[in-house]
C-alpha cells in the first residue's frame, strides 16, 4: 500500500510545489518508507512508498525515463514479471533495474495506453507523457488499488484517497445524495461515483487519458462470457484449477519480510495455507517465512478453532490467534474524519486487531481467502441469463430451488425481490439505471 497524488493544470499554469507537498502529507500513513515528488511545468506527480517486495527497496518514485519526457508513479505490484521481461527484451527494451516501476514504464513505452492489458497484478498508476502532452491513468481489473480524481475548471487532481483532493482550492464538497441513498439501500449501481459531487473514482479495469482539450475513459478488460474450457473428465478440471490456483498464490510471495496468512478455518483461506504448507515440505527454509493469523470466538457457534487446528497441524508455520475486539463507535467516527469517506462495516473492522498483530510480527504482505466465495460459490445473477434467453421454465424452477438460500431476504418491497435484483436489474442498461437514480 503506497500512495499517489498529483495535479495537472490544463491551461499550462505551473504546478505548485506547496500544494503537492500538502497532498503528499495527507497520504503519509500509506507510505512510511519514502516520499518524493516530480514537477515539470504544469504537471506535478507525488508518491509515498511502502516497501513490500525486495525490488521495492531500490525503487525511487516518481520514476522518469532517460529522456525525461516520461514520468510514472505506481501504487502496486506486478505478478507476471517474467513474461513481461521476456516480451520487453524481445522488443529491444533493456531494463536498468529489476523494479516493478521500471517494468510498468517500459510496458507503457512499448504498448502505450494498452499497457494494462499486458500486466497482471494489483495497481493504480499515472504516467505523464510529455511528448504526447497527456496524463495516463489506469487501475487493475479488480480495483484493489484505489484511484480518485477531480476536474475543477482547468485543474485535474488525483490521489489514492479523497482528503488530498481537498487541498486544492475550489475542490467541490457538496454531498452526492444519490450515492448516499444507494449505499443506505444496499443497491449501489455505479463504481465511479463517490460521496461528493465532482469527485469520481476510476473504475476497475479502466484507463483515463487527460489532455488539454479533452479527457476520455475506457474499459480495457472484461470477462468473455463466450469463452469455455472443456475437458472430458473432472480430474482434468481439478488439475487445471490447481495449476492456476498455485500460480496465483506463488506469484504473490515476493516479500523481504515474513508473509502473513489469514486463516479463518473456511475453505478459501485454508486452501491458501494448505498449498503453501505442501510447497514448504520441499523448501524447509520457508517454514519460518510464513505466519498464520486467526480470529477465534471461544464459546460461540462461529468459533472455527477445530478447523484451524486441522489446517495448522499439517505444517510447521508459526500460528497466532486472537480474540476480536468490539470496535468502538469512536473508531468509526475517526475513520470518517480521516478518510472523508464511509467507514468499514463492523464485521470487517473486527479484523483490525488481527492485522495489527500481523504488522507487529513484521509482515507487510498478508494473503487472505477474501473473494473466494464471490468467484467460486456462484450467485443468483444467472437469473438474468435465464431471462435474457427466455428460459422461463428453468428460471421458475431455479427460483423455487433457491428459495431456502434467500429466505432471510423476505421483503414486501418488490424491488428487493431476488428476481428483481438479480434477474431484471442487471438487464437494464447502466445509463437507464443512472437516470432512474436521479429521478
Amino acid at each position: 500500500m503506497s500512495g499517489l497524488a498529483g495535479v495537472y493544470h490544463l491551461d499550462g499554469r505551473p504546478a505548485d510545489p506547496a500544494l503537492l507537498q500538502r497532498m503528499i502529507h495527507r497520504l503519509a500513513h500509506r507510505g512510511p518508507d519514502a516520499s518524493d515528488y516530480w514537477i515539470e511545468g504544469s504537471v506535478g506527480i507525488g508518491h509515498v512508498m511502502l516497501h513490500t517486495t525486495p525490488e521495492s527497496l531500490y525503487e525511487r518514485q516518481p520514476w522518469s525515463d532517460e529522456t525525461g519526457t516520461l514520468c510514472l508513479a505506481l501504487d502496486g505490484r506486478i505478478d507476471n514479471r517474467e513474461d513481461l521481461v521476456l516480451s520487453l527484451d524481445a522488443a529491444g527494451f533493456h531494463l536498468r533495474t529489476n523494479t516493478d516501476t521500471e517494468l510498468m514504464l517500459r510496458a507503457y513505452q512499448r504498448w502505450g495506453v494498452h499497457c494494462p492489458e499486458h500486466v497482471i497484478g494489483d495497481f493504480a498508476l499515472v504516467v505523464w507523457d510529455g511528448r504526447r502532452q497527456q496524463l495516463f491513468c489506469a487501475r487493475d481489473i479488480l480495483g484493489l488499488k484505489p484511484f480518485y480524481y477531480c476536474l475543477q475548471g482547468t485543474t485535474f487532481c488525483w490521489a489514492s484517497e479523497i482528503p488530498p483532493l481537498f487541498e486544492q482550492d475550489g475542490t467541490p464538497r457538496p454531498p452526492n445524495e444519490a450515492m448516499i441513498a444507494e449505499f443506505l439501500t444496499g443497491t449501489v449501481v455505479t463504481n465511479a461515483e463517490t460521496l461528493y459531487e465532482g469527485i469520481a473514482r476510476l473504475e476497475p479495469a479502466h484507463i483515463l487519458v487527460v489532455r488539454p482539450d479533452r479527457s476520455e475513459t475506457r474499459r480495457y478488460w472484461t470477462i468473455d462470457p463466450n469463452r469455455r474450457i472443456e475437458y472430458s473428465n473432472d480430474d482434468d478440471y481439478a488439475q487445471h484449477f490447481y495449476e492456476l490456483f498455485s500460480r496465483a498464490v506463488q506469484c504473490r510471495l515476493r516479500s523481504h519480510k515474513p508473509i502473513g496468512l489469514e486463516l479463518s478455518g473456511g475453505l478459501d483461506s485454508s486452501s491458501v495455507v494448505s498449498l503453501l504448507q505442501a510447497l514448504s515440505r520441499t523448501n524447509p527454509q520457508d517454514r519460518d517465512r510464513f505466519h498464520t493469523f486467526s480470529l477465534i470466538f471461544p464459546g460461540l457457534p462461529c468459533d472455527e478453532r477445530a478447523f484451524i487446528d486441522d489446517v495448522t497441524a499439517q505444517g510447521l508455520f508459526p500460528s497466532h490467534r486472537i480474540r476480536p475486539q468490539a470496535p468502538a463507535l469512536a473508531s468509526f467516527l475517526d475513520d470518517v474524519l480521516r478518510y472523508q469517506d464511509l467507514p468499514d462495516h463492523p464485521n470487517g473492522a473486527m479484523s483490525n486487531s488481527l492485522r495489527a498483530l500481523a504488522q507487529q510480527q513484521g509482515c507487510r504482505v498478508l494473503l487472505t481467502g477474501s473473494g473466494g466465495d464471490d468467484w467460486l460459490t456462484g450467485s443468483f445473477f444467472h437469473y438474468a441469463d435465464l431471462l435474457r434467453t427466455l428460459k422461463l421454465g428453468t428460471l421458475l424452477r431455479r427460483l423455487h430451488a433457491d428459495r431456502p438460500l434467500y429466505c432471510d431476504r423476505s421483503s414486501s418491497d418488490v424491488f428487493s425481490s431476488p428476481l428483481m435484483q438479480f434477474g431484471l436489474l442487471p438487464l437494464i442498461p447502466q445509463s437507464c439505471r443512472n437516470l432512474g437514480k436521479w429521478l
